[in-house]
């Protein structure tokens, strides 16, 4: 038996919450699926052997026996059997990773909720520590199941250690050769209810060490309780350390590194067709939130049309790019945005967005992008000026009775050692009654007066915690953009590194959006997104 790296673990964790996802879809017998049942977000009893700053921590609200049996009910009658198979196959690995066998050893005893964590050390040369923490069905279970794993463990010529901590029996194995001294896992139970299963003795010591400090554990940390309270309901309870938010989901370092950050708490649902996520970084002291223009936002949206590929509306883009602005929903989204304007062509895109202070819409329609604002702001003259200082010219153009604005100018380019003239467009404008359209392309104005654009406008619908909600951002982007901009997103190269092949393809829509909140004495930024599977 040997113990699984974190990552594998991780990735084991994921495939399981996306197997949960594909099944319904690809093999239900009826034209919708059978839901998942979401529970109302609680911490478990558990709770309190997990310290508050564990790197990730997941409370998982589903009976890993009734799985199999659901999953196998939401198919085709051809398939039941194969579901049921997969499923118990899938459940079988998780375990394994971590150097159980959950058929055998498990399935007869365990209760309905697991809770996990996982813990990053500082040295270079060690992995991931981990904690699991398991319920019984009955007193006696887990006793029998500690005697047979371990004189089990004892037959293969594992050294066995028992070491009382804190009133605790801690049970741990060390597999002993010539060139090697390593712990297997260990394991204790307190007061026949819980069982703890850890990477190794510290990790157990640790947990019980933190279960007598209220403070210092998730089931005493009041601040993680009251985050709670407003999550959708799920079937997992999720937790991330600042440390870790950079380390495993890419969060920027000038946001993880903030000595006020207190992590992420979230909750997870699986909806038959997709994975969603509803989340909130709690911040220690209070921070001035953008200024939201609703009325504007639903002119734009009202105004906009295509078969749009991805759509993003944001509230006060000036003052999220403003590098001096210490609010961290601008330290977050602020680069990200800077980012993505550096990368088209011009100067117009960054120009029009930096200068905002409203309302703005972006559409990524299938020939360019387009941006819409509310007419006055920006000025259309402070943007010429701009372009202007930029050696470029405006000229009019009209077509179908339509007049735009184009600037542009010329530049040289050498085809076969012959100097060519070539007019280079920056960014065309076309005018309405109260707002502005830029792009880049004329196909893409174009576009944008077509239909299709109903698609992206439901993915933010089905987004929003209310039809009164106006987050600060949202993004939907359809299949195509989604695969381009996920595919290399850290968690998701490990699925694919597990599943041994792409997994990109099955990915058929993203949304996101994200909110500031200001309190009395702390902020918050609300994140929700929505992960569509095919």
């Amino acid at each position: 038996m040997k113990v699984r790296p974190f990552p594998l673990v991780l990735a084991a964790t994921l495939v399981f919450l996306f197997h949960l996802t594909l099944v319904p879809k690809r093999a239900m017998a009826l034209s919708e699926p059978m839901l998942l049942p979401n529970h109302q977000i609680q911490l478990p009893q558990t709770a309190r052997f997990f310290p508050k700053d564990a790197s990730l921590t997941m409370h998982w609200m589903l009976d890993p026996k009734k799985i199999p049996e659901y999953l196998g009910n939401t198919a085709r009658s051809k398939k039941k059997e194969e579901i049921r198979k997969d499923s118990k196959k899938l459940i079988e690995g998780f375990f394994a990773l971590t150097g159980l066998n959950f058929d055998s050893e498990l399935a007869e005893w365990i209760g309905p909720r697991i809770s996990f964590a996982l813990f990053e050390s500082d040295q270079l040369d060690k992995s991931f520590g981990w904690l699991m923490a398991l319920s019984n069905q009955d007193e006696n279970s887990e006793k029998r199941f500690l005697q047979s794993f371990w004189e089990k463990q004892s037959l293969k010529g594992i050294e066995l250690k028992i070491n009382n901590y804190r009133g605790v029996d801690i049970i741990s194995g060390n597999v002993i050769t010539s060139n090697n001294n390593s712990n297997i896992l260990s394991t204790a139970l307190v007061n026949n209810e819980i069982l703890l299963i850890a990477s190794d003795k510290s990790v157990l010591q640790n947990s019980l060490n933190v279960s007598q400090l209220s403070k210092s554990n998730q089931s005493g940390n009041q601040e993680l309780r009251e985050s709670i309270q407003g999550l959708d309901d799920g079937i997992a309870l999720v937790t991330v350390s600042p440390k870790s938010l950079h380390s495993i989901f890419s969060l920027p370092l000038r946001i993880s590194q903030r000595e006020d950050l207190n992590g992420f708490v979230g909750s997870i649902q699986s909806n038959g067709r997709n994975i969603a996520l509803d989340g909130v970084l709690d911040f220690q002291s209070t921070a001035i939130e953008p200024e939201k223009y609703e009325e504007e936002s639903l002119s734009l949206l009202a105004s906009a049309g295509g078969p749009a590929e991805g759509i993003a509306i944001i509230n006060s883009p000036s003052e999220i790019l403003n590098k001096s602005n210490p609010n961290p929903l601008a330290q977050w989204i602020g680069p990200v945005l800077d980012n993505r304007l550096q990368k088209t062509s011009g100067i117009a895109a960054q120009a029009i967005t930096n200068s905002d202070k409203g309302a703005l819409i972006w559409l990524k329609e299938p020939d360019g992008w387009v941006i819409g604002t509310i007419k006055g702001n920006p000025l259309i003259s402070n943007i010429d000026e701009v372009l202007r200082e930029n050696n470029e010219t405006r000229s009019e153009l009209l077509i179908n009775n339509n007049k735009l604005l184009v600037w542009s100018k010329l530049i040289t380019k050498s085809i076969q050692t012959v100097d060519m003239l070539e007019t280079k467009i920056d960014i065309i404008l076309s005018q309405e009654s109260e707002t502005n359209w830029w792009s880049d392309t004329l196909a893409a104005i174009q576009q944008k007066s077509q239909d299709g654009l109903q698609l992206r406008e439901n993915q933010l619908k089905q987004l929003r915690k209310s039809a009164e909600n106006q987050p600060t951002l949202e993004l939907a982007l359809n299949s195509n953009q989604a695969q381009q901009e996920l595919s290399n997103w850290y968690p998701l190269r490990i699925l694919q590194s597990i599943a041994g092949r792409s997994l990109t393809p099955i990915l058929q829509g993203f949304s996101f959006s994200i909110d500031a909140n200001e309190g009395i004495d702390n902020s918050s930024i609300s994140l929700r997104a929505r992960l569509d599977i095919a």
